[in-house]
């Protein structure tokens, strides 16, 4: 996708790749960002959610907060369900992380200022794990960026 100016943008779902989008974010600030995604017409398979297998999760950290404690405990109820989970953060695994299972995989993205890294990190990661659902935890000017990557792999997103 060439940009030359954000006029020039046009909104096209088959054109959005972990590049693409980080070309739009040194393009357009977050509110123009915005109103780009919102007028792209996302594919829908009509997954059933009772197909979901693998579930996604995003914080950047997994110690030292109330949202970390809930991500903790969620993971191992989805594992006890029967789910495959793989974890992002932004930092590595340390002592002070809160207990999760074992068996849920732990990713580590670029920092979000490396924009594009971290998206092609992302993206990679999704396919690799055949992600079914994204349960994403932050609210950060990367989020639009992060939904829209994740939308245009046809991966349910989920808010919490």
């Amino acid at each position: 996708m060439n940009m030359v100016h954000s006029s020039q943008l046009t909104a096209h779902s088959s054109q959005l790749t972990a590049h693409s989008i980080a070309l739009i974010a040194k393009e357009l600030k977050i509110s123009e960002a915005i109103d780009y995604f919102e007028n792209i017409k996302f594919e829908n398979n009509n997954r059933d959610i009772k197909d979901v297998k693998t579930i996604g999760t995003y914080d950047f950290r997994m110690y030292d907060g109330g949202v970390e404690r809930a991500l903790a405990a969620l993971c191992t109820l989805w594992v006890s369900m029967g789910y495959k989970v793989i974890l992002y953060t932004l930092e590595q695994p340390n002592a002070k992380d809160y207990c999760y299972p074992d068996s849920v995989k732990r990713v580590v993205l670029p920092e979000p200022d490396k924009l594009e890294e971290r998206l092609a990190a992302l993206e990679q990661s999704l396919k690799e794990n055949s992600v079914d659902i994204f349960v994403h935890h932050m609210t950060a000017p990367y989020l639009i960026y992060d939904i829209a990557l994740i939308k245009n792999l046809n991966i349910k997103f989920v808010l919490h």
